[in-house]
């Protein structure tokens, strides 16, 4: 998909929006609006009709609002889901989490700028184009971790110049699920991160901290910072502690997938 236009359905009560959209996406040589909706009942018919990439989402309109979108989505989208942009003016951490438990792929809080919205639009479509089906784990145990966080784990640590049979590859893999779900657990990370990633290994702490740090100085022995860089985004080449390391890739995520205002503007 990198080069292919993406499909887009925009769902909207507010008509004013719609024909602004409309133009805007007129403009964007990656996009190509398939249809607007003015109600979720009509945009689910949409998206049952037409192929669609991605579609975006008003949160709040009347009788069956953004929530109910995406409820009923895997019922008439078939195989491929469509990338999910929820868009509101309601931005608690509750409604953010309650849409991203729904498959919400970004949130992007109103007022924003149209043209940053329409490239994070390509990205996700394009990121989600680069996986595939098959890139999973069989240590991925915990069933409440979404394809999205699995996906992006494997697509980070894929990129990185890191030996697989490491013990340490598979405690960052685990670290990053635990702290992906729980970013907290970063701030608590000799106290809790590590003794839970012990407990999953049936291994100490200590060894748990020791083998991450060897994976990480690995990989920067083998000048894997530049894809580091390039991957998350952190311009430096100086070898990161573990922490360091694993909230840029954990901070990454929730950039990518669950903005907030000051993302998307």
């Amino acid at each position: 998909m990198n080069s292919a236009i993406i499909t887009l359905a925009i769902i909207d009560d507010d008509q004013g929006m719609l024909d602004y959209f409309s133009k805007s996406v007129a403009t964007n040589k990656n996009l190509e609006l398939i249809g607007t909706a003015t109600s979720s009942r009509e945009g689910l018919n949409l998206i049952k009709s037409c192929r669609v990439d991605a579609v975006l989402v008003d949160l709040v309109m009347p009788n069956e609002d953004g929530f109910h979108f995406l409820e009923s989505l895997d019922k008439y989208s078939g195989e491929k889901r469509p990338a999910c942009i929820i868009m509101s003016e309601i931005g608690t951490m509750p409604v953010v989490a309650q849409a991203s438990v729904l498959g919400a792929d970004h949130f992007t809080m109103k007022p924003f700028d149209t043209e940053v919205l329409f490239r994070r639009i390509v990205e996700i479509c394009r990121f989600k184009n680069h996986m595939s089906s098959n890139d999973f784990d069989d240590d991925a145990k915990d069933p409440s971790q979404t394809r999205t966080t699995e996906d992006y784990i494997h697509h980070i640590l894929n990129g990185l110049p890191i030996n697989q049979s490491l013990l340490g590859y598979r405690y960052i893999k685990t670290a990053l699920r635990l702290s992906i779900k729980d970013p907290g657990m970063l701030d608590r990370i000799t106290k809790d991160l590590y003794p839970t990633i012990a407990s999953n290994h049936k291994s100490s702490p200590s060894r748990v901290e020791r083998a991450i740090r060897h994976a990480i100085c690995g990989i920067w022995k083998k000048g894997g910072w530049r894809q580091f860089s390039n991957l998350v985004g952190v311009q430096n080449d100086e070898r990161p502690s573990n922490g360091n390391f694993l909230a840029a890739i954990a901070n990454r995520y929730h950039y990518f997938y669950i903005s907030n205002s000051k993302s998307s503007q």
